[in-house]
């Protein structure tokens, strides 16, 4: 008799710091057989699960070769099925510009059950202030995704900052998109790298200038980058 599936948990990590993972993050992690984790999770999370469970680390895409979303699919199915607890566990929250609806559709071909557990994600977990909304946006918009591509002279009418994601290599290129449509050049920059963490670094530029920063090194990955907010324009 096949053993009955097991759930699968998709669980925000937060954005870096271990004590801001939410509760019921911390409970699914401590049934966990399996922890598949990504590299901006904090390490120190995984010691919520029990010491028997096998942690895997998908890679980072700097340092060597990472899992490719078909090999995650395939180790969570695979678990799930054998009748073991899986955790999949993501940085920020799982559902801000990440793969988990990739997941998703493989989970549920297969028939396997599932719960997205929320997290903070990091471009609330900086100070943003400024205006009477906050906008979410991607950097690295994704090859032949469906729907529109980011309509820059919309943004750069945004009553208020914008949250740039994995916006770091990019840079040079939205800055100047939304100069030309009319962001002003000296709209106040505020990079903020490894957010939550005891190392977080803080760096602040015009709009002119992040794109040099960016090209010439001078930022790095894992950052969020908020457009707007005190000491500028947007």
């Amino acid at each position: 008799m096949q053993p009955a599936p097991a759930t699968v948990y998709l669980v925000g990590a937060g954005p870096g710091d271990p004590s801001l993972i939410t509760r019921w993050g911390a409970e699914c992690l401590a049934r966990a057989d399996l922890v598949l984790y990504d590299y901006l999770a904090n390490p120190a999370l995984l010691d919520h699960a029990p010491q028997a469970a096998d942690r895997v680390c998908l890679g980072h895409h700097r340092t060597g070769r990472t899992m490719t979303q078909a090999e995650v699919n395939a180790r969570m199915i695979e678990a799930a099925r054998a009748g073991r607890v899986v955790v999949r566990l993501k940085g920020g929250d799982p559902t801000i510009f990440a793969r988990t609806a990739d997941e998703l559709a493989a989970l549920r071909a297969a028939g396997v059950a599932y719960q997205i557990i929320p997290g903070i994600t990091a471009g609330l977990a900086t100070h943003a202030d400024g205006g009477s909304a906050l906008a979410l946006v991607t950097g690295h918009q994704r090859p032949g995704k469906s729907g529109a591509p980011l309509d820059y002279g919309t943004l750069a009418d945004f009553p208020g900052p914008l949250i740039f994601y994995m916006g770091v290599t990019s840079a040079p290129i939205w800055s100047q998109a939304l100069i030309d449509r009319s962001l002003s050049p000296d709209t106040h920059v505020t990079v903020v790298r490894r957010c939550t963490h005891p190392n977080e670094q803080v760096r602040r530029y015009r709009l002119d200038e992040v794109g040099r920063a960016a090209r010439r090194g001078q930022i790095r990955p894992p950052a969020v980058i908020v457009v707007g907010g005190p000491g500028g324009g947007g």
